[in-house]
């Protein structure tokens, strides 16, 4: 799987119940100002669908006018090499030592039915092994990272050779992997016990970003966190320690050259306590919501 290997999405995807969105004017898209620079946040699903666009009016004009983009971590940046250690378990440790044997038994299962050997998977981090199979599940939906937002906006960017910055280095996300081995057992097992269902999920995260629903995006995301309560922890390491670190990133470049910015994050950097946006405020910036421009 390529650099985002659908961080959010795991978190997100595995428990959905039966929550529908409800339509509002909103969409996931933000105008900041500051000084002489104009900037738009657009909040990403990094796999969608291919029918899953066209994006509003509004965001393709936005992204149009716009010189510069803006993304978590440009594509090209990830180097193969430096994922090896945050995608597998250092030698002489494995998958099996650190899951219970009924959990290990499960994952196992699980990860035949994908066709991923045993002895390949008793090499990958715990975290790894679930996006992995994440991954397969969506591709057998035809739900792909190809067509997610920031990819399909990235080779949009690269066409009209626009510049292209990056609020992280690749190794910030791959940590995200390491911080997994920090769920218990019981959420992992949980989480293998949900896979099947993870392209329901996503269809209703496609429909609530399209519905403008961010508080039916946050129920998504906090719904696990009554019955396991570190996941509260893991939510802080892959957002809001995230959110601030990006947040300075993007006003460094800002600051440093004055112009027009397309920036695309995934969806839940942007909305909740403190968000990008709240931040960004915070700094001074004057940040509206924009509205569907067909209602």
């Amino acid at each position: 799987m390529k650099n985002k290997i659908l961080l959010t999405l795991v978190v997100w995807a595995l428990s959905y119940g039966s929550l529908l969105a409800e339509n509002t004017d909103s969409l996931f898209f933000w105008s900041c100002k500051k000084g002489e620079s104009e900037v738009y946040l657009l909040g990403s699903i990094h796999a969608v669908k291919e029918n899953f666009y066209p994006l509003d009016l509004k965001i393709d004009m936005a992204s149009n006018k716009c010189d510069n983009l803006v993304l978590e971590v440009i594509p090209d940046s990830v180097k193969n090499d430096e994922m090896v250690q945050y995608m597998l378990y250092p030698i002489g440790t494995s998958l099996d030592k650190k899951l219970s044997k009924s959990t290990y038994k499960k994952i196992v299962k699980q990860a035949t039915k994908y066709g991923l050997d045993e002895s390949y998977l008793k090499l990958m981090r715990v975290g790894y092994a679930l996006l992995t199979m994440t991954g397969f599940e969506l591709i057998d939906h035809n739900i792909k990272e190809k067509f997610g937002i920031d990819n399909m906006l990235y080779s949009k960017a690269k066409s009209a050779n626009k510049t292209v910055f990056q609020l992280e280095e690749p190794v910030d996300q791959f940590r995200v992997i390491t911080a997994m081995d920090k769920l218990s057992d019981e959420y992992i097992s949980y989480s293998i016990d949900q896979l099947d269902s993870t392209a329901i999920g996503i269809e209703k995260m496609m429909s609530a970003w399209k519905a403008g629903d961010d508080e039916l995006i946050m129920q998504y995301a906090l719904e696990d966190t009554e019955k396991f309560p570190e996941v509260k922890d893991f939510h802080k390491v892959i957002l809001y320690d995230r959110n601030s670190k990006m947040s300075d990133s993007l006003n460094e470049i800002i600051t440093r050259k004055s112009g027009k910015y397309f920036v695309v994050v995934g969806a839940g950097h942007l909305i909740g306590r403190d968000s990008m946006v709240e931040i960004l405020r915070k700094k001074g910036y004057d940040v509206q919501r924009q509205t569907r421009s067909i209602k």
